[in-house]
């Protein structure tokens, strides 16, 4: 019975240490499963894929919109020269999906702006509208304005801006819109303007500007609006501008002669508004005779005390 009891516990305790061993085994098992797993997951740091960085202002955009900010007194209260949200008002971004940077496409200044006109403008080579308008802003346009070559929209008015209008402008290709009008601008305007293919607008009155209108401009052929009025221009109007419907404005200059041609019934363009000029001369029969004289005549109505067209 003593030899039984003994066999009996050397059996359980044999058992127990073979029960021992196989969860031993799979503790092992599964802590070098775990072991493995964590190795799997666990990378060099030189492998891992990295985040795409968050898209900031193009640097030199950056630099040149703090200057020219400074430069014109339009530093308000609000703007935070390390913070492009609060140049919103007057800035607008689009981003660069290639160079994953935003970049400064208009600068719209609509204010009481002062100081002189900032060069640091021409270096925000993407900005496509530039609106700089009623002020005390003085100095001149500067000819680096030229590598602005996105630029679509040019607006300069109500301010005291002076020179003549740089011919570098005549390189902005892009160009639909360009307003220069209410400033001292003086001088001739440029022929160089004449390469400005796209241009649908172009309003430069009420400056100072001299000389006669260029011929070159017959290359403005998407020209849809032109005004040239109250400045000091003379010389005879170039009809061989005129070569698609357009509407021109041209009164109170000193102009001297518009080419009868222009009133003939099949010559398709109307002739431009050029009252308070230095028109001059009999009227020809054949000229009266036309529907365009009868209807349109008053473009040329009331001239310059001592000018106007004599009737027969």
């Amino acid at each position: 019975m003593f030899c039984q009891c003994i066999k009996t516990k050397f059996i359980n305790k044999n058992t127990r240490m073979k029960n021992f061993k196989k969860a031993s085994s799979v503790y092992s098992f599964l802590a070098l499963f775990s072991f493995v797993l964590l190795l799997s997951s666990c990378s060099d740091n030189n492998n891992d894929p990295q985040l795409p960085a968050l898209p900031r202002l193009n640097v030199n955009d950056s630099i040149a919109m703090v200057k020219v900010n400074k430069a014109i007194n339009g530093a308000y209260i609000w703007w935070d020269d390390t913070d492009k949200n609060t140049w919103k008002k007057y800035v607008q971004f689009e981003l660069d999906k290639k160079e994953n940077e935003y970049r400064i496409i208009k600068v719209e200044y609509e204010d009481f702006i002062a100081g002189n006109f900032p060069i640091e403008i021409t270096q925000l080579t993407k900005l496509r509208t530039l609106n700089l308008s009623y002020g005390n802003l003085g100095g001149f346009i500067p000819k680096e304005i030229g590598n602005l070559t996105e630029l679509e929209n040019l607006i300069i008015e109500n301010n005291f801006v002076s020179g003549e209008l740089p011919e570098s402008i005549g390189k902005l290709s892009k160009l639909k819109l360009l307003l220069i009008r209410y400033t001292g601008i003086f001088g001739n305007l440029p022929a160089t303007w004449g390469n400005l293919e796209n241009l649908q607008k172009l309003d430069l009155s009420h400056n100072y500007l001299t000389g006669p209108i260029p011929k070159e401009w017959k290359g403005l052929k998407n020209l849809e609006t032109i005004v040239l009025s109250d400045n000091q221009l003379n010389g005879a109007f170039p009809i061989e501008i005129m070569t698609h419907l357009m509407q021109f404005v041209c009164n109170n200059n000193n102009i001297t002669e518009l080419p009868f041609e222009i009133w003939k019934d099949d010559f398709e363009v109307e002739p431009p508004y050029i009252t308070g000029n230095r028109l001059h001369g009999i009227v020809p029969d054949w000229v009266k005779a036309t529907n365009k004289w009868k209807y349109s005549n008053i473009y040329v109505g009331k001239q310059q005390d001592g000018y106007g067209y004599t009737l027969n």
